[in-house]
């Protein structure tokens, strides 16, 4: 059962992403990551008349925000599957973004300057919510360790991230006290022309599983994460200028870390599960999402 519904669920991401006519609102457009003028065009280098200026701390802002967003959510208590367990399920998040300049230049369905907007087909700024899907797999192994892989989607885009991790519960299984565990991700995007990224992360969890009513057994979790995020921009030309379409934007990349506190819950009733969970960050991005899924 659980190579089919792994295999038809990649399937269904993959194709979602990868047969779009044309850009989707959420996707992005870099290239706009200049310092623009009044008039919306990128300002011209007093140095080098070949490049315009670069808007490279806004680059710096949206890259790790996006990273807030796309890096992959818990959904589990510390404690293992079991060497014979495995878990199975789709996930829905809420990412609550802080907004500003640079999420509207870097969104492809935004464009702040009235006068540009042709057709007034784009946004005037960028949403408050961007929202993400995700199937996630994770299978127990001997002495307290798991693996895991997962597909997370930006929904209205043709981006995705795959990703795997290895959790170890250290400790766990004692009635009285909670158990503890450590967890290393590793995710990468796709299917962005202009942004390549890969975000390394390292968790610590706590939890406590008790029953309720000998049908349903409950399991809070809280902890820390961190979030190490690298963003190459693939950038050359601002196309959309005519003024300077023969100019450069030079952005450089970055590696910085996110810091992540998480709270939620998992609601475990035979085989199936729930799990409501918030994520705060460091970057003033918030994650509110569920987990829906099937334990065997």
């Amino acid at each position: 059962m659980a190579r089919p519904l792994f295999i038809l669920a990649v399937l269904a991401i993959v194709c979602s992403v990868s047969f779009s006519a044309h850009a989707a609102k959420n996707d992005l457009a870099l290239w706009r990551l200049c310092q623009r003028g009044a008039d919306g065009w990128c300002v011209p280098s007093s140095t080098n008349s070949n490049s315009v200026v670069a808007n490279q701390d806004g680059f710096n802002k949206f890259a790790k925000q996006f990273a807030a967003v796309m890096a992959p959510k818990f959904h589990a208590p510390a404690e293992s599957l079991g060497y014979a367990g495995f878990d199975l399920g789709f996930e829905f998040s809420v990412n609550q973004i802080p907004g500003g300049e640079h999420w509207d230049d870097a969104l492809e369905g935004v464009e702040r300057y009235p006068s540009l907007n042709y057709g007034g087909d784009k946004s005037s700024s960028a949403p408050g919510v961007l929202n993400t899907v995700r199937f996630h797999a994770r299978k127990g192994l001997p002495y307290s360790l798991e693996l895991g892989f997962n597909v997370n989607y930006l929904l209205n885009s043709e981006m995705f991230t795959l990703g795997g991790e290895f959790k170890f519960s250290f400790f766990e299984g004692f009635k009285w006290i909670p158990d503890f565990a450590v967890r290393a991700t590793y995710d990468h995007l796709f299917n962005s022309s202009d942004l390549e990224m890969d975000l390394w992360g390292w968790d610590l969890s706590i939890s406590k599983n008790f029953g309720l009513g000998g049908f349903i057994q409950l399991a809070p979790y809280t902890g820390y994460s961190i979030v190490l995020a690298r963003a190459v921009p693939h950038v050359l030309n601002p196309s959309f200028d005519p003024y300077n379409n023969g100019s450069y934007l030079k952005l450089d990349g970055v590696t910085e870390p996110i810091h992540r506190w998480f709270l939620g819950l998992r609601i475990l009733a035979a085989n199936f599960n729930f799990t409501p969970e918030i994520v705060i960050t460091s970057e003033k991005v918030f994650n509110y999402s569920f987990h829906v899924g099937v334990d065997f």
